[in-house]
């Protein structure tokens, strides 16, 4: 039987064992592609007149999450012979972009000059909405320059997230929420991978799902083929017999339960909260600091010593008397810094982050999951690092590289220490913002009935806290609305005339 299953796994299945499950199984052709049969029928298809003429444009691709939107670019870009670039918005910056088409821009003038074919490059950019308004402008002159072929992917509606210039450009293809059929042609393919991997790698027998339990993963996946394939994955790794085994759908309601719970924000024991709060006291160090001093203590310090009088009794009265008489003209001038330790010392630090990388790796082997781990990171991040430009995306790296990483690899925790190391090197900000919200929250959780105490405490934590707003937004709104296109009724049946402030008789009181 196992023979058998080796003689079925191609050497390219081999290499793809490492992948997580939901790589495996990704399709890499037009006839292994499953779903948005309007856009991929070999007959009438939208995408497929448009390979079949020779001829790539720009496009949107904009459906719900898991319809395949990254994979039929992928597959679009080997059917047409382009080299494909995967970006995500989330972490892509425009400097790429224009490296990137230069570089093409340079590569295809030497093939024209030695006369060989040019290079063709096919850029997907991922979550295209998350690009701002800016950014977007400065996407348009490469999608205009033609050095690359551009597609875009989205599950938002392009028309409200999307400017217009790159819409105007780009052909726009709808993808569907996959059917029931196509859903469980995904899962049959993904358990038969699963399978044959847990035979021929791990020597344990095979998982057969009923009718009842394959809807049950059906309904719970809810048209996303990515959900789907990752619950058949969870499932398999639950089960470790090495005989077959029988999953009916109680036991996947089990299974989903614990899920759901070592997803949450909880911990999966209760019993790691110590440890938990040892990880957190580590991440909460600084480094070793210089700080200015305050100028006007300083100066009060200066003039103090000046005019003070000297007791000659005093052993050091010659060499305080010759410092109040000194001549400071060759004091270089420029803000004073001392060096003392706000913190810790950057000696110690190495040790901390040793101790941070334990606590996690002693939270993982007592049965907390990744995801809850990198959401306590992100959320005490957010909480205690200093805000900066390359904060959010910072942490928007380490989320993605750890979401495509598969679990089962060395490289999970290499991510996890650099991740930890990055936090404990960053400033930590020392705003009471968090601490004045907690005592909000407690302020307004009273009941009415129920006497304040401390009300001048309070008072005082509330006239500490400053409220700012944006005075060209409250200007903008204050004025009449100005609509893109004025032949549009924005209120159908209402008739709305605009009077100025001078000609509004509001009488004599």
């Amino acid at each position: 039987m196992i023979h058998d299953d080796e003689d079925k796994m191609s050497q390219s299945n081999r290499i793809q064992l490492d992948l997580s499950l939901v790589e495996a199984v990704r399709p890499k052709s037009l006839q292994e592609y499953i779903g948005q049969q309007h856009l991929v029928n070999r007959r009438d298809g939208a995408i497929t007149n448009f390979i079949n003429l020779g001829y790539l444009p720009s496009m949107i691709l904009f459906g719900p999450p898991g319809v395949g939107k990254t994979t039929l670019a992928s597959i679009i870009a080997n059917k047409c012979d382009y080299v494909f670039v995967e970006l995500s918005a989330t972490d892509a910056t425009i400097s790429q972009l224009r490296d990137l088409s230069s570089s093409i821009a340079n590569e295809n003038a030497e093939r024209i000059h030695t006369g060989d074919d040019l290079l063709r490059i096919l850029v997907f950019i991922d979550e295209i909405h998350r690009f701002s308004k800016v950014q977007q402008d400065f996407l348009l002159p490469f999608i205009e320059d033609g050095n690359f072929v551009f597609i875009g992917a989205t599950t938002f509606n392009p028309e409200k997230r999307i400017r217009p210039a790159i819409l105007s450009r780009c052909q726009l293809f709808r993808l569907n929420e996959l059917s029931s059929q196509e859903m469980r042609q995904v899962l049959d393919r993904a358990i038969e991978y699963e399978n044959l991997k847990r035979t021929v790698v791990y020597g344990r027998g095979n998982i057969v799902y009923d009718e009842n339990s394959l809807e049950g993963l059906i309904k719970r996946a809810n048209g996303d083929s990515r959900t789907a394939i990752n619950l058949i994955e969870l499932v398999s790794s639950n089960c470790k017999n090495s005989e077959d085994q029988n999953i009916e759908l109680s036991e996947l309601e089990s299974i989903f339960k614990s899920l759901k719970y070592a997803q949450s924000n909880s911990l999966a024991v209760p019993e790691n909260r110590e440890i938990v709060s040892r990880l957190l006291s580590c991440l909460k160090v600084n480094r070793k600091v210089r700080r200015k001093t305050n100028d006007e203590d300083l100066e009060f310090f200066y003039d103090d010593f000046k005019s003070r009088s000297l007791s000659c009794e005093d052993p050091n009265f010659e060499y305080l008397h010759q410092m109040q008489v000194s001549d400071d003209s060759d004091i270089e001038s420029g803000e004073i810094f001392t060096d003392e330790e706000e913190n810790i010392n950057i000696d110690k630090l190495d040790t901390v982050k040793v101790s941070a990388n334990f606590y996690v790796k002693l939270l993982l082997k007592r049965g907390e999951s990744i995801s809850y781990i990198v959401r306590l990171l992100i959320r005490f991040a957010i909480l205690n690092l200093e805000i900066r430009t390359n904060t959010m995306p910072k942490l928007m790296s380490f989320v993605k590289l750890l979401k495509n990483t598969n679990p089962k690899q060395d490289n999970v925790d290499y991510i996890l220490a650099n991740f930890i190391e990055w936090i404990i090197d960053q400033p930590k900000t020392k705003s009471k913002l968090v601490v004045h919200m907690k005592e909000l929250k407690d302020y307004f959780s009273l009941n009415q009935s129920q006497e304040i105490e401390n009300t001048d405490d309070w008072s005082k934590i509330l006239e500490e806290i400053m409220i700012s707003f944006n005075q060209s937004e409250v200007d903008e709104l204050e004025h009449r609305p100005i609509f893109e296109d004025s032949n549009i009724d924005q209120n159908p049946g209402i008739v709305v005339s605009y009077v100025e402030e001078q000609d509004l008789d509001i009488g004599i009181p």
